[in-house]
């Protein structure tokens, strides 16, 4: 009979279970929930081990916190507290990066929805740990969706997030509707050049009516309309092979630079006079529209004489 070198440990009941949940943690065919749960089971029973409570909503960032402190870029103090003590052995014993396990934990926040989805459409740990870091659950399923389809990378995940979170609500509406033109880079220049999200809703109209625009075009077209909304040029025909088409563009957007010239100068008005100016203002533009409305819904009839 051959033998083998082997160490013989005394250890618990306890420690067995717990070194069989480190061991499952550690399986290489773990999807990024799959191991979420199974790290959670580790800390779950090392509370009882301790007899100490430290499992809560707080968990990801308490373990953020350590991670910060280990690395010394916590702003307050960066020694350690009884509890994080604990948890940093806790974390010890797993054998993964304390920002690993962090990113692991933060999943918990995600919808019931994402978390069973993301199993299945093999979304991986980073992308959704960028995605739990929205607050709004509406706003975290839509841009996960958006993730999920397109099988996003790392990178643009981390990009269409930054950008989600900071966008105001058209914009944002604009980056996450299915087939939409509008690219988080996009969204970032529409959001520098028009701080006014009546504007910004205007100009992304204006690019989900030409379809055949490409995405330099766009840039373009934003930087166009920009410097005529800051009165550095006029305004100029945009290009259509419908003259009818191209005639209520040309209206519509003379409309909305003369709208903006008149609303720059009511600012400086008396407010009784302004007051009345906005009203005159309001009333001519809802009866352009009107017009405009009526204009576009005529058919363009081409003749031989062009």
């Amino acid at each position: 009979m051959k033998e083998i070198p082997a160490i013989v440990k005394d250890v618990s009941d306890e420690e067995v279970m717990v070194e069989s949940l480190i061991e499952n943690v550690h399986r290489e065919d773990l999807k990024p929930i799959e191991q979420t749960k199974a790290i959670l089971e580790v800390f779950k029973a090392e509370e009882i081990n301790f007899s100490k409570k430290f499992i809560d909503d707080r968990l990801p960032q308490k373990i953020n916190i350590i991670d910060l402190k280990l690395r010394e870029k916590y702003k307050g103090s960066n020694k350690l507290t009884e509890e994080e003590e604990i948890l940093n052995q806790i974390v010890k014993k797993i054998g993964l990066k304390t920002h690993a396990i962090y990113e692991s934990l933060v999943l918990l926040k995600l919808p019931k929805s994402i978390r069973e989805e993301a199993t299945e459409k093999g979304v991986g740990k980073m992308e959704l740990a960028r995605i739990a870091a929205i607050e709004d659950e509406e706003t975290e399923k839509k841009v996960f969706r958006k993730v999920a389809d397109e099988d996003m990378s790392y990178e643009k995940t981390a990009k269409l997030v930054s950008v989600v979170k900071k966008a105001p609500e058209p914009v944002r509406e604009a980056i996450l509707k299915k087939g939409s033109k509008i690219t988080p880079e996009l969204a970032e220049k529409i959001i520098s050049e028009f701080s006014e999200e009546e504007q910004q809703r205007e100009i992304i109209k204006e690019i989900e009516r030409y379809k055949d625009l490409e995405e330099k075009g766009i840039e373009a077209h934003i930087e166009d309309r920009a410097r005529i909304a800051r009165g550095e040029r006029g305004p100029e025909l945009y290009l259509s092979t419908d003259p009818y088409e191209r005639l209520v563009e040309h209206c519509r957007r003379v409309s909305i630079d003369i709208t903006t010239i008149q609303a720059r100068h009511a600012l400086s008005m008396p407010e009784r006079w302004k007051r009345e100016y906005i009203k005159y203002m309001k009333m001519m533009h809802d009866h352009l529209e009107k017009e405009l409305a009526e204009l576009g819904e005529i058919k363009y009839i081409e003749t031989r004489g062009g």
